[in-house]
């Protein structure tokens, strides 16, 4: 659009005037490529640290990536041993209801003998009694 403009304005304008128009826009021209050549180094400079920059948060993401997996391997070894932990707890259990089951009958066996023990402890006693009887009435 701005060159259009432009080539209309120079078109209606008389030789001298042309001239000087020309002039004048060759002077902006020159000014403009002074101002894009004079900021280009420090558009490279801003560039290069840019690049620097994006490097340098690139390495810490991958450092702290590399410390999660490493994180991540060990949370998994813990987990594994706590899980054999928690089969040993299982089977130590199963071991201890094993036995405590076992612990009853065997108690309750040993109550019956007990009573038996006690009942054949009485019929003793009376058996001696009698014979006691039959030895003194002989």
């Amino acid at each position: 659009m701005l060159s259009n403009e432009l080539i209309s304005k120079a078109m209606s304008l008389g030789a001298n005037e042309k001239n000087a128009f020309l002039e004048k826009l060759l002077v902006a021209v020159g000014s403009l490529e002074d101002t894009v050549t004079s900021r280009k180094p420090i558009s490279e400079s801003l560039m290069a640290q840019s690049r620097a920059a994006t490097d340098e948060i690139k390495k810490i993401l991958n450092d702290n990536v590399q410390r999660i997996e490493k994180k991540n391997v060990e949370l998994r070894k813990k987990i594994n041993d706590i899980m054999k932990d928690t089969s040993k707890l299982d089977e130590l259990n199963d071991s201890m209801k094993k036995l405590s089951g076992e612990h009853q009958i065997l108690k309750a066996a040993y109550e019956r003998v007990l009573k038996e023990k006690n009942d054949a402890d009485e019929r003793l006693s009376v058996i001696q009694q009698q014979w006691e009887t039959f030895m003194r009435g002989v």
